[in-house]
């Protein structure tokens, strides 16, 4: 099972880092010796599935990553940094996810010599991000409090994954400019109604939605003959029916949470549901 280790923890660092098995992440949320860094980056360069997480909420720079050059995998979650510039020097990064920072500086553009990356989460950094999204092998993206209006709907075609919460206009998006799309999960759309959910009723190969804080969601129409297996709700508080559903001949799997006012459930019959 993997775990999460900390460097920091107390215990001698020789017997945390004999510790670190594949898919484990490693974290620190403070200042390492030099001799630790060194150590870290000998051990992460044989074991690409191990995953970097820096969580420090006063790092103002990225500059410990220097020697990490062989490291695919890398989680950022650093209020304090107004740069990411650093990590464009990972060329062998294939998953990242970069958290949210007070300053508005940070520009993401540097990604775009992350040819390897596929995939990307991105927490509240919309400048640049035109750029990245022509990165050749991007194929899970997930972005959180991210204006969409540098991104032009032909940016997502390649993605087989999208999760967008505060993004203003990302149901359009997602709709026209992914058609691929295996898994989507759209949080935080309080204004949107179901007719603003009809342009999903066109992603044919759509095997997993979710859908959290959408209290204006009233009617599941959209989804009428959808491939969907697995459909999670949450956060619905206008949804009183699930009728919209009795053209999902493969739905197998059905999450219904905070949905107070449902009373009919009458669109399940045609559904293959497991118990």
């Amino acid at each position: 099972m993997a775990e999460r280790v900390w460097l920091n923890s107390g215990r001698p660092i020789k017997q945390v880092l004999a510790s670190i098995a594949d898919g484990d992440t490693v974290q620190f949320d403070g200042p390492l010796a030099p001799a630790t860094v060194r150590a870290l980056e000998r051990t992460l360069a044989d074991k690409p599935d191990v995953t970097l997480r820096l969580y420090d909420s006063e790092l103002t720079k990225l500059s410990v990553l220097a020697g990490f050059t062989k490291l695919r995998k890398l989680i950022v979650q650093c209020r304090a940094l107004r740069s990411f510039d650093e990590i464009g020097a990972l060329v062998h990064l294939e998953d990242l996810d970069l958290g949210e920072t007070k300053s508005k500086l940070p520009n993401v553009s540097f990604m775009s010599a992350l040819v390897k990356l596929r995939s990307l989460g991105i927490h509240g950094h919309g400048k640049g991000i035109e750029h990245v999204l022509e990165l050749p092998v991007l194929e899970v993206l997930s972005l959180r409090a991210v204006k969409l209006d540098r991104i032009e709907p032909r940016h997502l075609s390649r993605l087989r994954s999208l999760s967008l919460s505060w993004c203003p206009g990302g149901i359009a998006h997602a709709a026209i400019g992914a058609p691929q799309l295996r898994t989507l999960a759209l949080g935080a759309f309080r204004d949107a109604t179901s007719a603003d959910l009809t342009p999903l009723g066109s992603l044919r190969h759509l095997e997993s939605l979710s859908l959290d804080s959408f209290p204006k969601l009233t009617s599941l129409e959209f989804l009428a003959g959808s491939p969907i297996r697995e459909l999670a709700i949450q956060n619905a508080t206008g949804l009183r029916s699930l009728d919209g559903l009795a053209g999902c001949a493969k739905l197998e799997r059905l999450t219904l949470r905070a949905v107070p006012n449902l009373t009919s459930f009458a669109g399940l019959e045609g559904c293959r549901l497991r118990v």
